[in-house]
């Protein structure tokens, strides 16, 4: 007996058995759903990319017109055009020669500045015991054929040339590291001299100290930079604390004067190049990313800076920088820490946008190193105005009665007054004269009306000179 379609029981699972065209179809349904939704969300990211690609790619071409560098091979042209290949060679062979030179001499620790040791200050008597002086003679004498190829290189224009593979973060600045060490060989050589009251080989010292804060370029990255500062201050503490020996004549102290120098260079601009320079490490980083090896969990989310959007806000915050980094050097130190703080709240408040993540991990903040060179450049002011008070004394036989009485020797206001604090401290006490500025670390830069203790502080010559 033939069974009618109305027999058949209605059974769900028989009937997907039993149908696959239907089953197929549903599934091709998902699939074209899928691809859609996916198309979609693709299409919205490239949107919302869009205007990023538009201003990375037009502030590109401006960076590129100007000259400035973008790219490894732009980053290393424009470090050579800065430089001097005189002396390359020489300066190569003696930071080769630090570090093995160090590691032979068998007493470093007992050395001062390299080691553990010493060195007097002469604050309370001009003359003081130095029990460490026979290891740093030691000293001296081991590294006699090392000091002189040091001087014979300290005549060639600065900065020199030396060979950097730009590589963004995996750079290496080990010549940064060894002019260091010799700054603190050759302020072992001032302190020795000093001690001695070798007048001219502690100029000679001196001045291989300036050549050797000069020697490196500096303005193109905050780290070189930060390390100018630094031998700067080596430098410019040594001037200040021959003072206290009275160990110049005339003639040494005219010539101290002029070496120490009126303000080198536009700070500025100086400024001004080393955020060309880290832009330009930032989108290198960004581009060598690959070779970087950092696709691994614990480095930065590369696939984040790589997008349009966060190059548009590296580039963006980069070309605010330089536009704040203009006019004089105060304004300039102001408007940058206060646009700092400024992104540093947008980034607090947007702290997972692709743009922000990328600021936090490669954006440098500037603060620090602006800070830096405005103490750096008050100190250089401080220090030739003391070497001015001593010059005026030996003409006229008396202390200046208040530092607008410079002026009679050629100095005016603005060499005895910093950039944002005001006039330099100066009394006359006893037989001796003082001129101080602020504390090393007074967020508000205050100038006491009376002369600090230098007993109190760990960096006392930084804040106050004495002056036999």
């Amino acid at each position: 007996m033939a069974q009618h379609a109305d027999d058949v029981p209605l059974n769900p699972e028989f009937s997907r058995q039993s149908d696959p065209q239907s089953s197929g179809g549903c599934l091709v349904r998902i699939i074209l759903l899928g691809i859609g939704l996916i198309l979609i969300v693709v299409l919205i990211a490239v949107g919302s990319q869009w205007p990023s690609i538009s201003y990375v790619n037009s502030e590109l071409k401006r960076i590129k017109e100007a000259g400035e560098p973008l790219d490894s091979q732009s980053m290393t042209d424009w470090y050579r055009l800065r430089t001097h290949d005189e002396g390359s060679d020489a300066w190569s062979e003696i930071f080769r020669r630090t570090d093995p030179i160090l590691d032979g001499f068998a007493g470093l620790k007992r050395l001062p500045i390299l080691g553990e040791g010493e060195v007097p200050n002469y604050f309370n008597l001009a003359d003081e015991d130095w029990d460490e002086e026979p290891v740093v003679a030691e000293f001296l004498k081991y590294i006699k054929p090392y000091s002189d190829s040091i001087a014979a290189a300290t005549y060639t224009p600065t900065p020199v040339w030396q060979p950097i593979e730009f590589k963004g973060l995996h750079t290496t600045l080990d010549q940064l590291q060894r002019v260091r060490s010799i700054a603190r060989i050759l302020r072992m050589e001032f302190e020795h001299a000093l001690y001695h009251r070798d007048a001219p080989r502690a100029f000679e010292a001196l001045r291989q100290l300036k050549y050797c804060a000069d020697v490196s370029p500096h303005d193109y990255l905050l780290i070189s930079e930060l390390v100018h500062i630094a031998l700067t201050g080596i430098y410019l503490d040594s001037a200040g604390k021959s003072l206290r020996r009275n160990l110049w004549d005339a003639e040494q102290l005219d010539a101290l004067f002029r070496q120490v120098g009126p303000q080198p260079a536009d700070l500025t601009e100086q400024l001004h190049n080393v955020i060309v320079g880290e832009r330009a490490f930032m989108l290198i980083t960004i581009d060598q990313s690959k070779v970087l090896d950092w696709d691994t969990s614990d480095g930065p989310p590369i696939g984040i800076m790589k997008l349009p959007s966060s190059r548009a806000r590296l580039l963006e915050a980069s070309r605010e920088y330089q536009k704040l980094a203009s006019g004089s050097f105060p304004k300039a130190l102001q408007d940058i820490t206060d646009f700092e703080l400024k992104l540093n709240s947008e980034m607090d408040r947007a702290s997972f946008s692709p743009g922000n993540i990328a600021a936090n991990l490669l954006m440098p903040e500037y603060g620090s190193m602006i800070t830096a060179m405005e103490r750096m450049e008050d100190i250089r002011r401080m220090t030739r105005t003391a070497i001015a008070i001593k010059q005026f004394q030996r003409k006229f036989g008396r202390w200046p009665a208040e530092l607008k009485d410079l002026e009679q020797i050629g100095l005016s206001t603005d060499d005895w007054t910093t950039l944002r604090s005001g006039q330099l401290g100066y009394a006359v006490e006893g037989t001796d004269a003082c001129v101080w500025m602020y504390e090393i670390g007074d967020a508000n830069r205050k100038i006491p009306m009376t002369v600090p203790n230098p007993h109190e502080k760990h960096h006392e010559s930084t804040q106050m000179l004495l002056i036999r």
